[in-house]
């Protein structure tokens, strides 16, 4: 989230330059680096370029040598992946793949034992489909924001949309291009295990919809007569809503994770 953060705030900064060699540069690094992070930071692309593109207005030229650089330097941020063959050599106590050659490396970068796009071992699921998966992630996107936080986000991307285009596209295409089209490329299952695991995969289509819920705070702020008190109003159901839901926090008794590491560690060499 660290990096699809500062991704996005060198999108937004570079403004008319967007295209320009110091903003793809950068940009370039923070997607190489991420692929040490998550994979999942490639969603982002579609998004960033299209927004740079839509800022710039770039000439084919300008948009050949633009993408040259943007691959460059991805390369090199990409180079924290050296760590895996360099340390698989030395055989390792957890050494999953032994990622010492380009196969067992891309095999191992690709995640093929773990399923790839479709998140799961078992692969794509056998039912769904592009509305379903569209459905899952606006079902996950409600709960996760509230009503409230999802009604917002749905103002902001209509007034956006009817002030500004061009400002709509990079939340919007984060929020779909990490969300439903994320889960349309894998369909992945809805069974319990990858329904669980599926709950860190929401957050980086969520710095998307939180764009849009602020936007739509800011609509009201501007807007309404009221408006003011209305968004300030609306920072008490956040509040309200952990409150409620505390004992629920609680993580005291959670050893899941803690038996994990315990069993992962029993089976290595003292």
């Amino acid at each position: 989230l660290l990096l699809a953060a500062a991704c996005l705030w060198v999108v937004v900064r570079g403004a008319g330059a967007a295209f320009g060699d110091r903003t793809m540069a950068s940009l370039g690094l923070l997607l190489g680096l991420g692929t040490g992070a998550h994979h999942t930071l490639a969603l982002l692309v579609p998004a960033l370029l299209a927004a740079a593109a839509l800022q710039a207005r770039p000439s084919p030229r300008l948009a050949a040598r633009a993408i040259l650089v943007l691959a460059v330097f991805l390369l090199l941020g990409a180079c924290v992946q050296l760590a895996l063959p360099l340390r698989s050599a030395a055989f390792p106590p957890l050494d999953w793949g032994h990622p010492v050659d380009l196969a067992r490396f891309l095999r191992v970068f690709m995640r093929r034992d773990y399923g790839s796009l479709s998140l799961t071992i078992e692969g794509a699921g056998p039912v769904g489909g592009p509305w379903s998966q569209a459905a899952r992630w606006l079902t996950a996107f409600t709960a996760g924001f509230g009503l409230v936080g999802a009604a917002l986000a749905g103002l902001g991307l209509a007034g956006l949309v009817f002030r500004d285009r061009v400002a709509a596209v990079l939340p919007f295409g984060l929020a779909l291009s990490a969300g439903p089209l994320f889960l349309c490329l894998g369909n992945p299952p809805f069974d319990p295990q990858t329904s669980y695991a599926l709950e860190r995969f929401w957050l980086l289509s969520w710095v998307g919809g939180a764009w849009l819920a602020a936007a739509g705070a800011d609509l009201l702020w501007r807007s309404l007569p009221a408006g003011r008190a209305a968004v300030c109003a609306l920072f008490l159901v956040p509040l309200l809503s952990a409150r409620w839901a505390l004992p629920a926090w609680g993580q005291r008794w959670d050893l899941a994770a803690h038996d994990y590491g315990r069993d992962l560690l029993r089976s290595l060499p003292r």
